[in-house]
């Protein structure tokens, strides 16, 4: 098999070396302390895009499952964020949660809850909280936000919380980029059967990579220096092969 490899390339003629997941190309033809950088940590990454292409390249299915999150803020507190399915069922729980705090006894807070009379099922937490803020003199505030995450085959990466949905659809696949690439070199490995010829090669390198230039050639193989199209961002790119 063959595959598209990161090497980390201090000079030309120290091609051989592998870059550890993560190291990046500058525009330059040498790497420094100063230049090199992660690739989850460069602003203006789609992440989205390179969701959606991990997914086609693999044969996986990618569903993003929009959410939303709420929770509820006093004048002294703020509790915990809730995230359900709908907006109604989110500012639901996220309620029931602030009644849950403000209800147990303020002598075990450190402790673990006490035991309270449970409501009624058609117990109104909405409401509630609302006379306690009267009662009380203090605001109740629901803080509503979008959230979401990305079903990967039959796995969940990211739970993501923003004020937009775009942002949090971008944070969510931002967060399984970073799951997917963690411990692997996934973010630049394409498979290619090992009975292809390298000219099939060459066009797989051509339809994920441009203004590619032939580095050297020895015995740690073909190195080339490229642009992804993805995040416009320079590789050095090494073409090895292997057995699964």
């Amino acid at each position: 098999m063959e595959s598209i490899r990161r090497t980390n390339e201090g000079t030309k003629q120290n091609a051989n070396l592998e870059t550890p997941p993560g190291e990046l190309w500058s525009a330059s033809d040498e790497l420094t302390s100063k230049n090199k950088m992660q690739v989850m940590c460069l602003p203006g990454v789609d992440y989205v895009s390179w969701i959606y292409q991990y997914g086609k390249q693999n044969s996986i299915d990618i569903k993003f499952l929009e959410q939303f999150s709420c929770h509820v803020r006093t004048d002294e507190q703020e509790f915990a964020n809730v995230v359900g399915k709908r907006k109604k069922e989110a500012k639901h729980e996220a309620a029931k949660l602030a009644y849950e705090e403000l209800t147990q006894d303020s002598s075990t807070q450190s402790a673990s809850r006490t035991k309270w009379s449970m409501p009624s099922v058609s117990e109104d937490y909405i409401s509630w909280l609302h006379q306690y803020g009267k009662k009380n003199r203090t605001s109740v505030r629901f803080v509503e936000r979008f959230a979401g995450q990305f079903i990967i085959g039959n796995q969940e990466f990211g739970n993501s919380v923003a004020e937009r949905k775009k942002e949090a659809k971008h944070e969510a696949a931002k967060m399984a980029y970073e799951e997917l690439t963690k411990d692997s070199h996934a973010q630049l490995e394409f498979q290619t059967p090992s009975r292809k010829t390298s000219s099939s090669s060459g066009i797989r390198l051509e339809y994920e990579f441009q203004e590619i230039s032939h580095l050297g050639k020895g015995g740690f193989g073909n190195v080339w220096k490229a642009r992804k199209i993805i995040d416009k961002t320079f590789y050095a790119v090494k073409r090895v092969k292997y057995n699964k």
